[in-house]
């Protein structure tokens, strides 16, 4: 009984603090990053293979899209078997839109409708805030993020502006 209190007191800490992260996101302050070595660092960080295509450098918060890298591989490395571990992310920039493609090469989402549900999960030890806070990133970018299942498995593209005048501070 004291193990299942114990237990249940670990997951109402888990969510409580997942509600917290939910509702105090920073405002996005959009720069200059190397978009290529923070998905290096992120997927060192989750000890996942990932192999990235595309420009350098984007202009986006760092330290929010961190969090969003984080989010999205860990699902990524989750969802994939053993043996097709590796994710594919490509970033392209189209005119003055930013587009980043994170494909795993698993079965895809197991309910695509309530992807970006709050608190809505189908892992046994998730807590359903991962997309939802991905999603929010991108709002604070004034961007969107979208989910879709594909023949290779799940699909996540994240679209934001590029700003018409971004400051070039990480550039030197």
């Amino acid at each position: 009984v004291l193990q299942r209190i114990g237990q249940r007191a670990t997951r109402l800490l888990r969510f409580i603090d997942a509600y917290r992260e939910l509702n105090q996101l920073p405002a996005a302050q959009p720069d200059w990053l190397d978009l290529s070595q923070l998905v290096k660092h992120c997927a060192e960080l989750l000890a996942v293979q990932v192999r990235y295509q595309g420009p350098t450098w984007c202009v986006a918060d760092a330290v929010l899209f961190e969090q969003l890298l984080l989010n999205v591989l860990k699902n990524a490395q989750q969802a994939v078997p053993a043996d097709s571990a590796c994710i594919d992310i490509s970033y392209v920039c189209q005119q003055q839109q930013q587009i980043l493609h994170i494909q795993d090469h698993g079965l895809g989402f197991a309910n695509p409708a309530n992807l970006f549900t709050p608190f809505y999960t189908t892992k046994t030890d998730g807590l359903g805030v991962g997309l939802t806070l991905c999603r929010d990133i991108m709002h604070l970018h004034q961007g969107d993020l979208q989910a879709s299942n594909t023949e290779q498995g799940a699909l996540l593209t994240a679209r934001w502006p590029l700003p018409a005048q971004p400051s070039k501070t990480n550039l030197t």
